[in-house]
């Protein structure tokens, strides 16, 4: 899998990887393990102004590599945060999308040479600061077999 953009994640770095992984929201532990839960809720620490500049730099990578429809009328939305911490996973499935919706843009902040992205059968390493187009609404699946945890920013574009 090819990156369409390599980003300048070191604000994003420094600010997520200064809470501790308690402070997350949790699943449900197994064996007794942290298990951080998604978030999507932008007022969390500070998510949404911590990530805005990385935002504001992937629009413009994807409006001016990507998109060949003119006017540009492309948004961001639903920023996420999504943790799998080592020996974890998350299983495969698809995500529904609404009509408008383009593609999902993955960054990974943290990540180890044993964490994989599994979309339709054929397993990815991403690298750290690359953004990478996902259709979510192909099966896709996420393995941390690696001794660090895995920490991906994740923004839907949508047509406006």
């Amino acid at each position: 899998m090819t990156p369409f953009a390599h980003c300048d994640i070191s604000a994003v770095l420094a600010w997520i990887t200064s809470i501790d992984f308690a402070l997350w929201p949790q699943q449900h532990r197994i064996d007794d393990q942290l298990r951080p839960a998604m978030v999507n809720d932008i007022e969390w620490h500070g998510f949404g102004s911590h990530t805005d500049d990385l935002v504001k730099e992937l629009l413009v990578e994807f409006s001016l590599q990507l998109v060949v429809e003119f006017p540009l009328r492309y948004v961001a939305f639903n920023r996420m945060l999504s943790v799998v911490m080592p020996g974890h996973s998350i299983p495969p499935h698809v995500d529904a999308q609404q009509p408008e919706w383009i593609t999902r843009v993955h960054v990974p902040i943290t990540t180890n040479e044993r964490a994989f992205m599994t979309i339709d059968g054929v397993q990815h390493s991403l690298a750290i600061g690359s953004a990478y187009l996902i259709d979510t609404r192909c099966e896709h699946a996420i393995r941390n077999d690696g001794d660090t945890p895995r920490i991906h920013f994740m923004v839907d574009v949508r047509r406006s």
